[in-house]
């Protein structure tokens, strides 16, 4: 027996509905995955100054009134420092917008100790 053309049209529909589910799930997925490079770059790129300018995280951290294992987190990626982004920057002496860029290399070469 032939399928009911609204049979049909049910099957299109949830088709249609499930490929969108899945690009959803994948957007979704692919953004998770650029914020949370972000932070570990970031995280990174606060390590590296820290390093090169020989301190240690209790020392950023009494600084700028927080517990060194804030900072720690901060360095891995487990936390975003929003809320001390600023007070970072001005420690180590680095614009703001300088913590965002692409380039660590270059941001240690041009504001840490050589």
């Amino acid at each position: 027996m032939p399928m009911s053309i609204r049979k049909f049209l049910y099957e299109i529909l949830k088709t249609i509905n499930e490929d969108n589910n899945i690009a959803l799930k994948e957007t979704k997925r692919k953004e998770k995955n650029m914020h949370t490079s972000w932070k570990v770059e970031l995280g990174k790129k606060i390590r590296a100054l820290r390093e090169s300018q020989e301190l240690t995280q209790s020392e950023i951290a009494r600084s700028c009134g927080v517990d060194s294992s804030y900072i720690s987190k901060i360095e891995r990626g487990v936390v975003t420092p929003r809320d001390l982004i600023h007070d970072l920057a001005r420690y180590f002496g680095v614009p703001t917008n300088e913590l965002y860029a692409s380039k660590r290399t270059s941001l240690v070469a041009k504001y840490g100790r050589m």
